[in-house]
């Protein structure tokens, strides 16, 4: 990545908030972290929300990201209701 701004780390894989406003993230992807329950795992970044994104946080399952109209998306493990 060569227009990352914000970079949010997780149990196992990373985010990467990029400048036109969309989300990548890469690594374990068991739990829907990198937006799909079908990835297991990538190793190269992929974009997981194609928006208007100004923030990103991850915890150990799930990323959320802040848009900016205010609102926020968030995606991966919600055995605790955490989405």
């Amino acid at each position: 990545l060569t227009d990352a701004v914000s970079v949010a780390n997780g149990g196992q894989f990373s985010c990467a908030l990029r400048s036109n406003g969309h989300v990548v993230c890469w690594g374990d992807g068991q739990t829907g972290q990198l937006g799909s329950p079908y990835t297991m795992l990538a190793r190269t970044p992929i974009t997981v929300y194609q928006g208007d994104a100004v923030a990103i946080s991850a915890g150990y399952g799930h990323a959320c990201a802040v848009r900016s109209s205010g609102g926020v998306v968030c995606w991966g493990w919600n055995q605790f209701g955490q989405l």
